[in-house]
């Protein structure tokens, strides 16, 4: 049916129903509201959760306490992906920079500033082809 994910099929306090689901059935399963902390990705990942986890800087807590995630998913052979909770250019920028030290094997859609009327850096992010650049400025380069 051309599904190649599924993103958290099942409430996130079941983790039991979630692993099951990992380790039943082809399509990958991708691990959201399941995974804030790396606390939260070491416990599902003992458990033998086998999918994805959604990377998300303002559900982890920053850049730095998402990586701890991540490097917790690499650890246990678990996939990643770098989301978003519609942040503007400024998260944006941050996930940017967190997810381009990663292999984001699920990819990434960062799109928040795409929906902002206005904005409050003074260079925008350059979005073409549905891809977008990462700033080469110091800071967050905004």
């Amino acid at each position: 049916m051309g599904v190649s994910l599924v993103e958290q099929p099942v409430s996130a306090e079941n983790n039991a129903a979630l692993v099951r689901l990992s380790q039943r059935i082809h399509t990958a399963i991708l691990a959201d509201e399941s995974v804030a902390s790396h606390f939260d990705g070491y416990r599902l990942a003992q458990q033998g959760f086998s999918g994805a986890y959604a990377l998300k800087i303002a559900k982890a807590g920053g850049p730095a306490s998402v990586l701890k995630l991540a490097h917790v998913a690499q650890a246990a052979g678990i996939g990643l992906y770098g989301g978003t909770m519609l942040e503007g250019t400024v998260g944006t920028v941050a996930s940017l920079h967190a997810w381009s030290t990663l292999p984001l094997q699920w990819g990434t859609e960062m799109f928040g500033p795409l929906l902002l009327k206005d904005d409050i850096v003074s260079l925008p992010l350059l979005f073409a082809d549905g891809c977008v650049t990462l700033p080469q400025t110091p800071g967050l380069g905004g």
